[in-house]
């Protein structure tokens, strides 16, 4: 069974770029918007041990969903009522985490209930699509495997790029629209794109 938790602790010093960033800029452009409130996210990380485990970044869609998609009936493992849209991270090393993709909560699916776990109704969302498999963020807690997207919202934004490690076109530290890739506002790409000194290539 997975343990789980609810908050991490605090990411220390304010990153230039954070996870929170993004999650309000691409939310606010959907209709009705997509506020933090409504993101749950979860890391997933790897284990080759365990054949029911995720074991590579390699795994299918319907795997990370089935993997996703059961929790403990306890509220201390899982909300009662999760959120709507479950951004799911799998680990990059030991605390760098990239973007997997989302999914959308479609609600528990009560006649698969046993005694210990829920299932929940999983459909897979393009709310995030441009950034898949290129945002990397610094999950601050590990052992912390799911939190409240508010509670995340400070996760540095480590990089956007490929996962076979494309360099910023850029001056390192600058981030311009083209690369980035997402819908965010126009302010918002102009704030990004100031240089800082704790968005770089790792």
């Amino acid at each position: 069974m997975k343990d789980a938790g609810d908050e991490g602790d605090s990411a220390g010093a304010t990153a230039f770029l954070t996870l929170g960033h993004v999650l309000e800029a691409i939310g606010a452009q959907h209709d009705p918007p997509i506020g933090l409130r409504d993101i749950r996210v979860i890391r997933h990380a790897f284990n080759t041990g365990q054949e029911s485990s995720l074991r590579g970044p390699e795994e299918t869609e319907d795997k990370v969903r089935e993997y996703t998609r059961f929790q403990g009936t306890a509220p201390r493992q899982f909300p009662a009522e999760p959120e709507r849209y479950w951004v799911v991270l799998v680990a990059d090393g030991k605390r760098r985490s990239r973007l997997w993709g989302v999914f959308e909560n479609h609600g528990e699916i009560t006649a698969e209930r046993t005694a210990e776990n829920r299932f929940f109704d999983l459909r897979r969302s393009d709310i995030l699509e441009p950034l898949v498999n290129r945002l990397v963020v610094e999950w601050d807690t590990p052992r912390v495997w799911h939190r409240r997207a508010a509670s995340t919202a400070a996760m540095p934004v480590l990089e956007i790029a490929d996962r076979d490690h494309v360099p910023f076109p850029t001056t390192p530290g600058i981030l311009d629209s083209a690369f980035c890739g997402c819908s965010a506002p126009a302010h918002l790409l102009r704030k990004w794109m100031t240089p800082s000194p704790t968005t770089s290539e790792r």
